[in-house]
This record gives structure tokens, C-alpha cells and sequence, in this order.
């Protein structure tokens, strides 16, 4: 999900349509932090031309940090990551986080795994945020492993109680 904040500038706007669908292509191909690793790879699949790079690189919109990595330095604002990662860092999120670990003993609810340290939202994080009664509902979360929370955003696979 890409948020206006960026993609709406008067700056992103006035760039090549052709820069901004590269800019969207390579946010969707990035990492969580913005960080395009295989980079020959991913511009030879989205087929963008150098004048395309070379224009989101002067915007600003992409930085070159070795030879085969490249990082989108708004990345989190384009994507709205930014703010959500802001909201999991207030008091009623730790709350909740906390309620839900203990409330399942720290045990996977998938697999079983014990000390597992995940608080998973059944009704995902950014579609629920601005219901508060969902958001820190602690019968909208659930215990998860590492490998169990990543089985469960794997193509949308979502756990529902």
C-alpha cells in the first residue's frame, strides 16, 4: 500500500511517468527497509532504462550504496511503513503485546513452539488500527513463533479464531 504523502508531491509528480511506475516497481521489490539487493536482476525485470534510474537517483528517490545494492531512502514514508512502525511503539500496543504472550504462555499456537515471542494480529494490524476496540483486543492476537508468523503473512494466509 503506497501512501499519498509522497507519490501526491509536486516533486514525484513531476517526474517521467515512466521514473514514477520504476519507483513503484522497485518499492514492491525492496526489502522492509527499502533495500534493493539484486539489483541488475530487478531492473532487467521491471525493464528500466538508465534515464529512468538516473532520474529517480537526482529526485532523490533511490541512493546507490555499493555496486549491487541500492536503497529507496523514503521508502517507509512511500509505503506508509513509517507510521505504522510509530503506532507499535506506544503504551496501548506493549499492553497488548504483552497480555497476549502472557494470556498464551508464550507458546506458538500453530506449532506448539514454547518461548515464543510474537503477538499476532488475527485481523491485520493496518486494517484493524483504526478500530480501537479491535486493535488492542487481545482476542484479536495470537502467540507465534518466528517461522510460524511468517507462515501466516505468506500469501495472505491469515489466522482467524
Amino acid at each position: 500500500m503506497f501512501t499519498m504523502k509522497i507519490v501526491d508531491s509536486d516533486q514525484f509528480l513531476n517526474m517521467s511517468i515512466e521514473a514514477q511506475c520504476a519507483y513503484f516497481q522497485l518499492c514492491m521489490r525492496s526489502d522492509d527497509d527499502g533495500y534493493l539487493r539484486s539489483w541488475k536482476r530487478t531492473i532487467r525485470i521491471i525493464d528500466a532504462k538508465e534515464e529512468f534510474v538516473s532520474e529517480l537517483i537526482s529526485n532523490g528517490y533511490l541512493e546507490k550504496k555499493s555496486e549491487n545494492v541500492y536503497k529507496l531512502p523514503l521508502f517507509k514514508e512511500t509505503t506508509g511503513y513509517g507510521e505504522r512502525d510509530k503506532q507499535r511503539h506506544t503504551k496501548e500496543y506493549k499492553k497488548w503485546r504483552k497480555e497476549v504472550l502472557k494470556r498464551d504462555n508464550y507458546i506458538c499456537q500453530m506449532c506448539g513452539k514454547p518461548n515464543s515471542n510474537i503477538a499476532h494480529h488475527k485481523v491485520r494490524f493496518r486494517d484493524c488500527y483504526d478500530d480501537k476496540n479491535i486493535v488492542y483486543d487481545i482476542g484479536n492476537g495470537v502467540c507465534l513463533c518466528k517461522r510460524c508468523h511468517k507462515i501466516a503473512h505468506g500469501g495472505g494466509n491469515y489466522i482467524n479464531g
